[in-house]
């Protein structure tokens, strides 16, 4: 195998609103915005390289802001049938400034 082959991976993450309250979760850096409702449950699924740090969450007070890594691709899974814009999503773009 060639050590400049690309290996992809896949990484799942369930993220849950426990709140009593509506939260936004932000998708980024495709810019969109999907309601959870309360007790409401998504389920990530990412599609990368195999290097990067994977997602990137960050939970706030009344939303929860989830990056896709260098090269990824998302989907956004709500009861078993995905959401949000699944025409376009790009690959996340390198936002690391070379070494």
């Amino acid at each position: 195998m060639n050590g400049s082959a690309r290996r992809d991976t896949i990484i799942r993450l369930a993220i849950r609103n426990l709140a009593a309250e509506e939260v936004t979760v932000y998708l980024e850096p495709w810019g969109e915005e999907l309601p959870m409702a309360p007790q409401g449950e998504y389920v990530l699924v990412g599609h990368g390289p195999e290097n990067g740090s994977g997602f990137s969450v960050d939970y706030h007070e009344r939303s929860i802001v989830v990056t896709g890594w260098t090269g990824s691709t998302v989907q956004v899974f709500s009861n078993g049938k995905e959401i949000g814009n699944v025409t376009w999503r790009p690959p996340v773009p390198d936002f690391d400034p070379p070494v």
